[in-house]
């Protein structure tokens, strides 16, 4: 199978597949009501609070959020990509999936890929000769004196390219290789006067695979004290340093297990984790975290355990790490290690049980950086007070989870003496929210609600689809409530009206979520009709007060720059905006 799973055969297989029956398999389930209910395999639940609804095949949690439909869930019960649960339930339902023939253009490239991919081997077994020959007897005895077993250098491929300046080359052209290919895949670099050079000279090797195994890079570290001390594969159509991980081949299925992953920043640091009994570890590759390896990670594992070095740009990776895991909604966490230390020298000082018994008892990231930050907090001080305030709340804002908000408000209260009804208002007042009143129930202060009660009241009566215009779907603040939105209004589009037709454009586990906590709450809104014309008015007047603040900002520039032609257009525009937001006033 491959290229996208046509949507048709999706719906075919969600509505042959019983969710009640896939989801039993996992865990207990009792018949309550119209659905059934259970305890929750993926948060720690006490109480049933996770619901299976048989009618419109869905699962939703209302302890932790988690839901989707029958392929959601065995992508977090089973760490599936999507193509694997699709293929997986697909076989159970006896539903044959398309082989897609390739283009001459797809032919194309998978055969570029091919013969990069075998310039890679062939680079590999030329960098393991040189560290068993002659050659590599430096790069050996500096893999005993840092302590690197034997089992670890086998395990991870570890190799050793040899000094000179066409050692790499002459072997390539000996094997009738190209080394067009090899400049293309990052081994080799174009003399400017003709010719080509080894890119990796008097360097140990690591090689870089992708998640099957596969030779995409090289890292090299220098024997000596010779600059950059690590050099890694630029970008090639197999290799990105954004999106690849060191060790993830091996580290996949122990993730799996436990449930969880330790990420460090350097090679060494990953072997030392690996050789001292912590498998589920990975490490980037010269670069900060970013939003691409969280992803990746969190396909396996939403545990995240970052070990970085007790120094400024281990704090700083920190932060960074920080901000992509409140902005994904990971539980990120971080082992704070003693000053001086990076994780090869900590687990080689504490031994690998103290390191896991410290993974066990990391600290979530959030509380880690804040707790920082209120040690340096003068209390008598004001504007040491404000200044924790300024850096703080902004991240509590971002929290997803509730419960968390609350926990770390409580905690900035008792911390600074401030009232957490005071902190709640400042919350509130960072970013205002227009108070939406719905004729239907009482709308608490929330930035999404108006969107999710307008999709709502559109799953309750479909025609009202037909006004989910382009414009105000732009006015969705929430990015997965946006994307829904557009998918819905597809999928009326397109003349179905099964919830199964829905749910096969779903493939992302976060609209998922969304969709099914939709779904899960439709009770709530007894008139449809009206919940909508309410909820359209509140995000038109918001999106009408943005672009008034908009114009605001720009009318100050124009007078700062004194510029009177621009400044009567933007008064101009000022002033119809603020015609059409009382239009919508008087229509309410």
């Amino acid at each position: 199978m491959s290229g996208p799973i046509p949507e048709e055969i999706l719906t075919e297989i969600l509505s042959r597949a019983n969710i009640v029956d896939i989801v039993g398999e996992h865990l207990p389930l009792r018949k309550v009501g119209s659905g059934y209910q259970g305890i929750c395999p993926f948060h720690a639940d006490s109480k049933p609070s996770f619901h299976v609804n048989e009618a419109k095949q869905f699962f939703y949690c209302f302890g932790c959020g988690a839901g989707g439909n029958a392929f959601h869930f065995l992508m977090r019960i089973k760490h599936l990509s999507f193509p694997e649960a699709v293929r997986e339930l697909a076989s159970r339902y006896g539903v044959s999936l398309p082989e897609k023939p390739l283009s001459p253009q797809e032919r194309r490239r998978r055969r570029h890929r091919e013969r990069l991919l075998q310039i890679n081997n062939h680079a590999l077994q030329f960098f393991l000769d040189s560290l068993a020959g002659p050659q590599g007897e430096e790069a050996r005895r500096y893999l005993e004196r840092r302590g690197i077993s034997q089992e670890v250098q086998e395990a991870f491929s570890l190799g050793f390219a040899p000094e000179g300046w066409q050692s790499l080359v002459d072997y390539l052209k000996g094997n009738s290789l190209s080394l067009e290919d090899a400049e293309e895949a990052g081994l080799i670099v174009r003399r400017r006067g003709g010719g080509f050079y080894d890119r990796f000279r008097g360097r140990l090797i690591f090689p870089i695979r992708d998640e099957g195994g596969r030779v995409i890079g090289f890292g090299g570290r220098t024997l000596g004290n010779g600059s950059p001390k690590y050099l890694n594969s630029p970008e090639t159509p197999l290799f990105s340093k954004r999106r690849n991980l060191y060790g993830l081949h091996l580290a996949r299925s122990a993730i799996r297990e436990a449930d969880a992953v330790v990420v460090v920043e350097g090679y060494t640091d990953l072997l030392a984790l690996h050789q001292f009994g912590v498998p589920n570890s990975v490490a980037t590759l010269g670069t900060a975290l970013t939003p691409e390896h969280v992803g990746v990670l969190k396909r396996l594992t939403e545990n995240l355990v970052f070990l970085f070095d007790a120094d400024e740009a281990g704090k700083r990776a920190t932060v960074r790490a920080l901000d992509l895991c409140t902005s994904m909604g990971v539980w990120g966490k971080v082992v704070a290690l003693p000053e001086g230390h990076d994780p090869d020298t900590f687990v080689r000082e504490v031994g690998g049980e103290a390191l896991r018994r410290a993974v066990q008892g990391a600290v979530p990231l959030f509380e880690h950086w804040m707790e920082g930050i209120l040690s340096g907090v003068d209390k008598d001080r004001a504007e040491d007070k404000v200044r924790a305030m300024e850096m703080i709340l902004p991240y509590i804002r971002r929290l997803r989870n509730p419960v968390a908000q609350d926990h770390y408000i409580a905690r900035l209260s008792e911390s600074l003496h401030i009232k957490e009804g005071r902190i709640r208002e400042m919350l509130r007042s960072a970013a205002p929210v227009e108070d939406l009143r719905s004729r239907d129930a009482e709308v608490p202060s929330d930035p999404h609600r108006a969107e999710r009660l307008l999709l709502q009241a559109v799953f309750l009566q479909p025609e009202l689809a037909a006004r989910l215009e382009s414009h105000v779907v732009e006015e969705f603040r929430d990015p997965s409530l946006r994307e829904l939105a557009v998918l819905i209004r597809q999928w009326r589009e397109s003349g179905q009206d099964s919830i199964e037709a829905l749910e096969s454009r779903v493939q992302d586990p976060d609209s998922a979520q969304r969709l099914a906590g939709l779904l899960a709450g439709l009770e709530a809104v007894s008139d449809p009709h009206r919940v909508f014309e309410d909820c359209l008015r509140h995000i038109r007047r918001r999106g009408l007060d943005r672009r008034i603040r908009h114009v605001d900002r720009e009318i100050l520039e124009a007078k700062v720059q004194k510029d009177e032609t621009r400044l009567r257009e933007l008064q101009q525009q000022k002033a119809h905006l603020v015609l059409q937001k009382a239009r919508l006033r008087m229509s309410a």
